[in-house]
């Protein structure tokens, strides 16, 4: 019995070890938002403020299929007084894979956050809007919710998910403890030391 409780305790600091190194993805809250410090940058001799969410590596918790909803037209007219519509030439499926990488691109004071998972379309991007009470995560938004769509890119897509929940934002979290003693003895102190 003590040789099985060696092993699990192994394993599970195997893990711990392996989480640490590797960080493990996890959603993010507005508390992780109001307590993240990078690391100062010192240029020149004077501390600049870092950048602090939009150096954060951001995923998506899970897969969005979007279908084209409506079509974007252009609306000109002729030098006979006709009018010509021109209907834009667009993806009518785009699929996001859950753990995707997103980057974050905009953000209305960190209550609502757009993320951009395409690089070469900056254009495109995905809002996730803080759900205060309900966990307190960046749920996504839709900006029509009665017809499930969102506004990608200059078009307008209905967004299909597997089951009822709605994907969050995620980053990585590693755990750095500050010490690596879990015990310390008290060494005194006298009244004549400083």
């Amino acid at each position: 019995m003590a040789c099985q409780k060696g092993y699990v305790y192994c394993l599970l600091l195997t893990c711990i070890v392996l989480a640490s190194f590797s960080g493990c993805r996890t959603a993010i809250t507005r508390k992780d938002f109001d307590n993240l410090a990078n690391y100062p940058l010192i240029i020149d001799g004077k501390v600049q403020e870092p950048k602090k969410p939009e150096t954060l590596q951001y995923y998506i918790s899970k897969k969005v299929k979007l279908e084209l909803y409506e079509t974007p037209q252009e609306y000109t007219v002729d030098k006979n007084g006709k009018l010509i519509v021109k209907v834009k030439a667009i993806r009518k499926n785009v699929t996001i894979p859950a753990g995707k990488k997103g980057k974050l691109l905009d953000h209305d004071g960190y209550i609502i956050l757009e993320v951009g998972f395409e690089k070469n379309h900056t254009n495109c991007t995905i809002k996730f809007k803080l759900r205060e009470g309900y966990n307190d995560y960046y749920y996504l938004y839709y900006d029509n919710e009665k017809n499930h769509t969102i506004n990608y890119g200059d078009a307008v897509y209905k967004v299909i998910l597997e089951g009822n929940d709605l994907p969050y934002l995620e980053i990585k979290k590693k755990l750095e403890p500050y010490s690596v003693n879990d015990k310390r003895n008290a060494i005194g102190w006298n009244v004549d030391e400083e």
